[in-house]
This record gives structure tokens, C-alpha cells and sequence, in this order.
């Protein structure tokens, strides 16, 4: 905020700097022509004259107050305006003479450089023929008001002008000025000294002006950006409904506007993604289920038919086929229910992954009539999602071993180390050749599930000695560890 004040402030200085400069150079140009010091004295003569009138004008003249008037312009500051650029002639620059139209000079004046003696009574000495002469004409009112008369003496300029009455018809008296020629560089810094309170108080408005301004700019950009960082924030969480109310035309909006685009269209494929994977996982379902509960449902039904028909002519046969059909009915039974627990999740944020493990063993053993062994070193507690995906991918394998390999005995080992967790799920069953890259939809899954923890899972199988499936999962180091480990 404070930044567009100084950017004010600065180029109100710079400004300010190439003014004088370029007046510097303009005034001595001006100055080298011999004709502007002489305006300069004329126009301050003009104020000169008017005073010294009513004095000159009595009889006597007032002395008093000509004196005075001589002390103040010999003493005080002398403004003048050169084509609007404000000039101060300091004191000791600038001598006054007055004299009455008897050429008598009147009152208290300091006597110039260019005069060596005292006058008393007339101003019509010897020694200053040009002057005296230059006087004379100026008394004489040669030329009509204002009659001005130029001179140079000792290198300052003169000026006397005749002082007329206000009938414009005789000439009252006289005043004579004597003016040393300033420097151009003298009279830019009188310019300066002139103009520097007008300057702050500029600086002053602008700076109040620049920082209300500024605050109130800064606090609608700051408000905006705001809620561009609060959307951006939900979006790096997932959440896409948050969008930034900005509908102004500017960059910023326009910016706004694009980047609600872009999260209605990344809401839209997480939207696509999620159904794409329902319709996965229904296909995945509706392939089990034909594999195997279509199938046992089709093979009990057979034999229950079978033992209709037999039933009447040979019961003892008919009585194997229903056995038979109690049996499939039952392995149905233990398949629907391994696909109802793969649908729902577990309630690990009360039990932990382990407890879930156990629990989700005990009843799969009971159900498949296979011995399951569970073995947990170093158990503590991980990220839910973290959890929940290697609950997900033993599910899966234990849900395959039940399917395919006709076990009598299988285990899980899960093993939390400093920075992973490895997990293995083994069996006796009939094996398979891992070298073919099998393309079950289950293997696939557990493949996937693994891939989304930074994970891989290794296959070790061959017909006739059972199957092996491993995976090891990064854990984030813990900050404890690293701070132990720099204080060491």
C-alpha cells in the first residue's frame, strides 16, 4: 500500500529535479541577453515608482518615509515574476537613489559601489557623466511616462525611472536602481527556496491522498486474492464445489472465472472416475458371481431336480443327489457372504487393522473350513485410508484363495517396521503358474489398491506348492525420529 505513495512522492521529485535543471538552463540563456536583466529592474521599478509618488508629491517631500522605502528595498527580498518564473533578488543586490525634479537627493540612501563621494546637494557630478546625463533625460521626461532610461556602470546595470504625477503631466522626481546581475544557478536555488513549501505541502496531500487510495486498492485486492487462496485450498483437499466469487472484468476476475472452469471439470472427471469405477466393480461382482454362486446355484439346482425325479423308483439314490445339492446350497452360502464383506468396509477406525484382520479371519475360516493363521509384530496405529486400502487388498487375496486354490491351511503375517509395513498372505493350496502374468480381476485389484500406496505386490506361485503374495507399504518417517536424529 505504502508503495504507491513513495512511487508518488518520487516522481513528484524527479519532476521537480528536471524543472530546475531545465530552468537553470533556460535563465542563463535568458540572462545572456542584455535586455532581460533591464526588464527585470523595470518591472520591479514599477512598484517603486507608485509608492514614491504621494511622497514626492508634497511640500516638502517626506523624507521620512522615502528612507524607509530606500531601507526596505536595500533590506528586504525583492519578488519579481520573469514571464511567470518567480524571482527573489536577495538584499545587497539592489541600491536605490531618489532624488526630486530639482535632481536634490532625498532622504538616507546607501551610496552604491559606483559612486566614490557623498552628494549632497545636486546628483549632477562630474565624475558620472553618463549617469548625470541618464539622469537629466529621466527628469526632463524626454520620451513621455514611463520614460525609462539604461545605463551600465561598474558593471551593474542602472535604472532610473522618472517619477510622473498622476496627470501624467510633469515629472516629480526621479529613483535611480543599481542591480548586480545574478548567476542563472543563484536564481534557480532562490526558485527553489521559494517554491519548496508549496513542494511539501504537495508532497504532504499527495502522500495522505496516495496512502487512502492505496489502502483502500490494496484492501480490495488482498480481499480477492483471499478468496482465491481459501478456493485453491479446498481444491488441493478435493473439494471442487468451492468456487471464487469474482465476476469483475479485470485480469484477476478473468483469472477467477478460469480457474472455476477448472475445477467444474476436474469435479466432473472425479465425478466420471468414481461411476466408471462402480460400473468396474459391479462387472467385477457380476463376474463372480458367475464364476461361482451362478454356477453352484446352477449345479444344486440340478441335483435337486435329479433327486425329484428318482425320488418315487430310488430313494437312497435320490437322497445322495440331495445331499449333494445341500452341499452346493452351502458353498453358496460361504461365497455370497465372502462378496457381502468385500462390499462392506471395516470398521477399523474402532477396531484397528489388526483386530479387523482378526475378526475378518475368524469368521473367513469358519466359513471356508480353512485353517487361517494371523501373525502381527510391532502393531501401532496408521493413516484410516492407509489402513483401509490393506485391509482391501487381504480381503481380495483371501476372497481368491477361497475361490481357486482348494487350501487346507493358509496365513497373513503383518510385520510394522520403522518406515514400512509389510504384509504376506500365503496358502497350501494347488498353486499356479505366476510366471503366465495372471489377469484375474482380482489380482488386478489388489495390484491397483497397492499402486495408490506406493506399493507393488509380488506374486510367488507354482502348480502344486501353493501361492505367496506380498506387499510392502511406506510409512512417513516420524518427526520425533528426525528431530532425535539432528539434535544427535
Amino acid at each position: 500500500m505504502l508503495s504507491y505513495t513513495g512511487v508518488t512522492i518520487g516522481a513528484i521529485l524527479v519532476v521537480g529535479l528536471i524543472a530546475a535543471v531545465a530552468i537553470n538552463f533556460w535563465l542563463d540563456d535568458q540572462l545572456k541577453n542584455t535586455d532581460v536583466p533591464y526588464q527585470m529592474v523595470e518591472l520591479a521599478a514599477d512598484g517603486y515608482v507608485n509608492e514614491l509618488r504621494p511622497m514626492l508629491n508634497q511640500s516638502p517631500p517626506d523624507q521620512e518615509n522615502i528612507s524607509s522605502l530606500q531601507e526596505r528595498i536595500e533590506t528586504a527580498p525583492t519578488l519579481i515574476l520573469l514571464e511567470s518564473v518567480p524571482i527573489t533578488i536577495t538584499p545587497g543586490d539592489m541600491h536605490v537613489l531618489v532624488v526630486d525634479s530639482q535632481g536634490v537627493l532625498m532622504g538616507t540612501p546607501t551610496i552604491p559601489a559606483f559612486v566614490d563621494s557623498v552628494v549632497n546637494e545636486s546628483f549632477y557630478a562630474q565624475e558620472f557623466p553618463q549617469f548625470s546625463e541618464t539622469l537629466q533625460i529621466a527628469l526632463k521626461g524626454q520620451g513621455g511616462p514611463p520614460g525609462y532610461q539604461r545605463t551600465t556602470l561598474s558593471n551593474d546595470i542602472v535604472i532610473v525611472a522618472p517619477v510622473w504625477d498622476l496627470a501624467g503631466e510633469q515629472v516629480l522626481g526621479a529613483i535611480a536602481i543599481s542591480f548586480k546581475v545574478p548567476k542563472a544557478t543563484s536564481l534557480v536555488i532562490d526558485f527553489a527556496e521559494t517554491i519548496v513549501l508549496d513542494l511539501f505541502v504537495i508532497i504532504l496531500l499527495f502522500g495522505v491522498i496516495g496512502t487512502f487510495f492505496g489502502f483502500l486498492f490494496g484492501r480490495g485486492i488482498t480481499s480477492r486474492l483471499d478468496q482465491l487462496a481459501d478456493a485453491t485450498l479446498a481444491w488441493s483437499q478435493g473439494d471442487f464445489t468451492v468456487y471464487v466469487d469474482d465476476l469483475s472484468g479485470d485480469e484477476l476476475g478473468q483469472l477467477a472465472q478460469r480457474l472455476n472452469n477448472m475445477a467444474r471439470q476436474l469435479q466432473h472427471l472425479l465425478d466420471t472416475h468414481t461411476q466408471l469405477k462402480v460400473v468396474e466393480e459391479r462387472n467385477r461382482l457380476a463376474r463372480d458371481l458367475h464364476d461361482s454362486a451362478k454356477q453352484q446355484a446352477f449345479a444344486a439346482a440340478a441335483q435337486i431336480s435329479a433327486a425329484r425325479k428318482l425320488f418315487p423308483q430310488d430313494p437312497g439314490t435320490a437322497e445322495t443327489h440331495i445331499v449333494e445339492a445341500e452341499r452346493l446350497i452351502n458353498s453358496l452360502r460361504k461365497e455370497l457372504t465372502n462378496l457381502i464383506e468385500e462390499l462392506r468396509p471395516a470398521a477399523l477406525e474402532d477396531k484397528g487393522l489388526a483386530a479387523a484382520i482378526r475378526e475378518h479371519a475368524e469368521d473367513w475360516s469358519r466359513q471356508n473350513e480353512i485353517e487361517l493363521e494371523v501373525n502381527v509384530q510391532h502393531e501401532r496405529q496408521l493413516p484410516l485410508d492407509v489402513e483401509q486400502m490393506i485391509f482391501r487388498i487381504i480381503q481380495e487375496a483371501l476372497a481368491n484363495i477361497a475361490r481357486h486354490s482348494q487350501a487346507t491351511s493358509a496365513a497373513i503375517g503383518l510385520a510394522y517396521n520403522q518406515y514400512d509395513i509389510t504384509c504376506t498372505i500365503s496358502d497350501d493350496g494347488i498353486g499356479f503358474n505366476a510366471q503366465k502374468n495372471p489377469r484375474g480381476l482380482g489380482i488386478r485389484s489388489m495390484q491397483e489398491r497397492a499402486k495408490s500406496l506406493d506399493s507393488a505386490v509380488k506374486i510367488e506361485s507354482a502348480p502344486g506348492k501353493g501361492t505367496s503374495i506380498s506387499f510392502s507399504v511406506p510409512l512417513e518417517k516420524p518427526k520425533n525420529h528426525e528431530g532425535q536424529k539432528n539434535h544427535e
